[in-house]
């Protein structure tokens, strides 16, 4: 279902631009485990997956 989801919205300016952030978040995670904040991991995790929810609702969502 992931991977699936993955894809709306993915080739849209909006989404490319998603896509460079996220990846730099990923590297966050990375520092942040390797420094064992969890919490800090925590919170870059829910703003990390509810970042793309706009580009999911708008993509599979049909405009009026």
């Amino acid at each position: 279902l992931r991977d699936d989801m993955r894809l709306y919205g993915i080739d849209s300016p909006e989404g490319r631009k998603r896509q460079k952030l996220s990846v730099k978040e990923h590297f966050q995670m990375i520092e942040l485990a390797k420094k064992g904040d969890a919490a800090g991991i925590a919170k870059l995790i829910e703003l990390h997956i509810t970042s793309w929810k706009p580009l999911f609702v708008t993509a599979a969502v049909p405009a009026p």
